[in-house]
């Protein structure tokens, strides 16, 4: 028997009596795979890798609708530098005294708290509280030393008409006696109820006037408003 080898890997064999051709290799044939196996053929990327022949890779596309991303978290605390300032030194901390409530100027309070401190001035604070509610006055309930009277009714911007209602006639005429005798007075120290000299103050939420010296001042404060601890007592 003798056997000869071709180019295209094909094997002759001869025999004394017989002569056949064989294939000594045989295609070997992959299975395909279950169809039911794969998605949907809409639903599949075929991608050739380069390299391989006849070889495929299937990829499913990835819905980037569908994806959830964590809920966003608010940063907490004070971020890096809040206590510097912008040329990198560090802030002053805030007075304790800042977060204090602020007395009220005059000007900007209510009408009737307006009349409830102007009457205090002249028949004091039980009978204005009595007149918010309706009592007219007489002038019996009006103070008559012109010591005891509020120099603030002296204020040059004070219109006294508008707590004329709340008196009688006569408790009226005894008010702007009283009035008078104050303005002869003049004004005088909030504290040590001495008249003013010097260096002096006035405080926007009872219009009284106050010596440096009473009130520990040495020189002129730097602020626009400024209010008297009796203020700061009555918030």
């Amino acid at each position: 028997m003798t056997t000869e080898h071709c180019n295209d890997d094909t094997v002759l064999v001869f025999g004394d009596e017989l002569d056949v051709e064989t294939s000594t290799m045989e295609e070997v044939s992959t299975p395909e795979p279950a169809t039911s196996m794969l998605p949907d053929k809409d639903m599949v990327t075929t991608t050739r890798v380069p390299g391989l022949q006849n070889s495929s890779l299937h990829v499913a596309p990835i819905e980037i609708s569908g994806l959830k991303l964590p809920p966003k978290i608010n940063p907490k605390g004070r971020p890096k530098g809040s206590t510097l300032t912008v040329i990198g030194l560090s802030r002053k901390r805030a007075n304790k005294n800042t977060n204090r409530r602020k007395p009220m100027k005059f000007w900007c309070k209510r009408p009737q708290d307006k009349d409830r401190d102007m009457l205090s001035w002249f028949v004091g604070r039980h009978a204005a509280e009595s007149a918010l509610t309706g009592r007219i006055l007489t002038e019996r309930d009006v103070k008559i030393n012109p010591a005891s009277v509020s120099t603030a009714c002296l204020d040059e911007n004070i219109s006294m008409h508008r707590i004329k209602h709340y008196f009688s006639p006569e408790g009226w005429k005894t008010v702007l006696v009283t009035r008078e005798n104050v303005v002869s007075l003049g004004w005088r120290c909030g504290i040590c109820k001495k008249d003013l000299d010097g260096d002096q103050i006035g405080c926007d939420g009872c219009l009284l006037w106050y010596h440096y010296r009473c009130v520990g001042y040495k020189k002129t404060p730097k602020c626009l408003t400024w209010f008297c601890r009796a203020c700061y007592e009555s918030v």
